[in-house]
């Protein structure tokens, strides 16, 4: 499942006619290493920064450090990052940076915050046909983002992550922006996630 917070939309719309043809970069075409565990996620264009959350389980299957696996400084199922865009080239040209870079938790060559929160009471990982409640918050108080995630079928599973956007990230000013989720399906794990119901409040 994947989040995004403050997208101002750069050549689309928010419209009946726009919605079905939003202008993006695939994680599969940057040249920034963006998590050991990401799938591929889509990043739209915007002309000003904004954050994408990502709650991604497959963190379970032998990468966290806390199931064994290989990837020191991790710790949980969720990946964020700062999406910093920009025209280069008079305009011709939209150039894509994420922060932060390198990763705080994982170090160089990654960039964003990969493989962190926790799981409880133990790393889990939802099974087919379960319905997995995710929340996230911006909170423009302390400038952090905070995740939720409880799988609905097994609720004493759960799992959360906050972190500081600090030195990476301003609080936007009042303004319309776009906000949205996604699901996909993960191309080296069995995985085909769908969305249910989506609410977004404040």
């Amino acid at each position: 499942m994947t989040f995004y917070f403050f997208i101002n939309p750069y050549g689309w719309s928010v419209s009946n006619t726009s919605n079905q043809s939003v202008l993006y970069v695939t994680s599969l075409n940057v040249s920034q290493y963006l998590s050991p565990v990401i799938g591929d996620v889509i990043f739209p264009n915007s002309s000003a920064n904004y954050l994408v959350v990502q709650f991604d389980p497959a963190w379970f299957y032998n990468y966290s450090s806390v199931t064994g696996g290989s990837v020191p400084g991790s710790t949980g199922p969720w990946n964020a990052w700062v999406v910093n865009e920009k025209s280069v080239k008079h305009g011709t040209v939209r150039s894509i940076s994420f922060a932060p870079s390198p990763s705080p938790n994982l170090g160089p060559p990654w960039s964003g915050w990969d493989g962190v929160g926790t799981w409880s009471p133990y790393p889990w990982i939802p099974g087919p046909g379960d319905y997995v409640l995710v929340c996230v918050t911006y909170s423009p108080r302390t400038n952090s983002l905070y995740g939720f995630a409880e799988d609905l079928n097994y609720p004493w599973l759960v799992s959360s992550f906050s972190v500081s956007l600090s030195g990476y990230f301003r609080s936007p000013p009042s303004g319309t922006y776009a906000f949205g989720a996604g699901a996909g399906t993960g191309y080296t794990y069995a995985a085909d996630w769908s969305i249910v119901y989506v609410w977004e409040g404040s």
